[in-house]
């Protein structure tokens, strides 16, 4: 088929590499988190093929596939036990719809922070593995980028607040700033909206019946996430600890959806005397962030050059940190 500017346009859905490589590792998953990884790729798949031919089909599909991503995820919540996966409904629309917008508020304070962008490394074994890398220069004061790796992907913690009081940042701020830009009053009611989406595509109301145009980007976009749920799905199913910072989105997302009942979230790990590696991002009530690790973090040395540095360094409360074959310490209470 040619495309408006003359050019010819695929006739299957041009994947990136990286979206194709977690295809691949979604399909050596097990039991239903496998199946909707496998039902999210067929779902994409047809929407591309039907664009221009059923353009409503197509959309249809490219939410279902998004919302097949998200029931992954869910289930390997649910296959690990975590604390509030059993609020979680695999069949309700809004708890699936639910999951773009906490990466996203995610996304928000993490680039606000000055963070560099981690680098992501997925194995497909039989089980595949994700491992993140983060660029822990700027907690050691490094000119030069160092690259360090967590014992497991998300076994993080995001702090807010002042350091005398130091609480489990639960996104409120970022989901009511998403919320307002959607026209919403709250994150709930937008979720809500967007989850009847593929109602309003099947079915006509006083003004007509449906009908939509849009660009092939819009698939690419809806690939996207489905490969980043996916990812996400994996990270909590290769490991049966439980990692901090999932427990920590999942109670967030539980209470703004006012799902989160008399769950009980646990992150004694955060501050129990543990001989493994643990990063705690603490981001202060004036903006500023701050970031600690409480256990040694090896780096095998300069893995590139991040394209975004901090604006201003993060200072470390406490670290401990081993590079290029040297052990280094900068110890730096703060009360403050």
């Amino acid at each position: 088929m040619a495309l408006t500017d003359g050019t010819e346009r695929a006739t299957e859905f041009p994947f990136a590499e990286w979206l194709l490589g977690v295809e691949d590792a979604g399909n050596r998953l097990t039991g239903r988190v496998r199946h909707c990884s496998r039902s999210a790729f067929v779902h994409l798949r047809k929407a591309w093929r039907l664009h221009g031919v059923d353009d409503e089909m197509s959309v249809f599909r490219a939410i279902t596939a998004e919302e097949e991503a998200a029931t992954a995820l869910i289930q390997a919540l649910k296959a690990r036990r975590y604390a509030g996966a059993d609020k979680l409904r695999p069949w309700n629309h809004v708890h699936k719809t639910a999951f773009w917008p906490l990466v996203e508020a995610v996304n928000r304070i993490l680039v606000a922070s000055g963070m560099p962008t981690p680098k992501i490394a997925l194995a497909r074994r039989d089980m595949p593995k994700v491992a993140l890398k983060l660029d822990i220069a700027a907690m050691t004061g490094s000119a030069e980028p160092l690259w360090g790796e967590p014992d497991h992907p998300l076994n993080f913690l995001l702090r807010s607040g002042h350091a005398s009081e130091l609480l489990v940042h639960m996104f409120e701020a970022e989901f009511k700033e998403l919320a307002s830009e959607r026209g919403a009053g709250s994150l709930k009611l937008h979720v809500e909206r967007e989850a009847n989406t593929r109602n309003r595509l099947l079915y006509a109301d006083d003004q007509g019946y449906p009908t939509v145009t849009f660009h092939d980007d819009l698939l690419v976009e809806r690939a996207r996430r489905v490969g980043i749920l996916i990812l996400l799905a994996i990270i909590v199913m290769q490991t049966p600890e439980h990692q901090l910072f999932v427990t920590q989105c999942l109670e967030a997302l539980l209470r703004a959806l006012a799902s989160l009942g008399d769950t009980q979230f646990d992150y004694a790990a955060a501050i129990a005397p543990i001989e493994r590696q643990l990063l705690t991002i603490h981001r202060q009530a004036d903006g500023t962030t701050k970031a600690s690790i409480r256990r040694p973090v090896a780096v095998g040395g300069h893995w590139g050059v991040t394209q975004q540095r901090p604006a201003s360094a993060l200072q470390p409360i406490v670290s401990s940190v081993r590079f290029d074959g040297i052990n280094s310490t900068n110890e730096n209470p703060r009360s403050d």
